[in-house]
């Protein structure tokens, strides 16, 4: 059964998909450039990642810096209201974000829970041999 690193891999890999599609949906360049548009795209795909995952495994997906994704999260509310753009880049980035990582965090939590199950399935059989040589 894979580890539970190689499965949140797994996560970080559909998130940086996610971000690459992103980008291709609404048809811009990804770059480091720090133009309104590139930073609203890089907003929009952070904030909308961190609905699925944790701010330093999105940090990972887009190559960024964990407190970076914190920012965008602290400051999406207003950008919603004010930065003319970023609601309808934040539209299209929920939209990818969800389509793909939906299932793949679903799945892995329920990988995660079989792990454990089998983990006191184990624990389980231990206990009664124990108890078997106990008698």
């Amino acid at each position: 059964m894979p580890s539970k690193i190689n499965k949140m891999k797994h996560l970080i890999e559909k998130a940086s998909e996610v971000v690459d599609f992103t980008y291709k949906v609404l048809e811009i360049e990804k770059t480091d450039r720090r133009d309104n548009e590139q930073v609203q795209v890089r907003a929009a795909i952070g904030t909308a990642l961190s609905e699925y995952m944790k701010p330093i495994h999105v940090a990972k997906a887009m190559g960024k810096d964990r407190t970076t994704i914190l920012h965008y999260n602290k400051q999406h509310d207003g950008n919603l209201k004010t930065w003319k753009g970023y609601a309808e880049k934040y539209d299209v980035a929920k939209d990818v974000a969800k389509m793909n990582m939906h299932y793949a965090t679903i799945n892995y939590k329920i990988k995660l829970i079989d792990s454990r199950i089998n983990e006191y399935y184990s624990r389980i059989s231990e206990l009664e041999l124990e108890k078997l040589n106990l008698l």
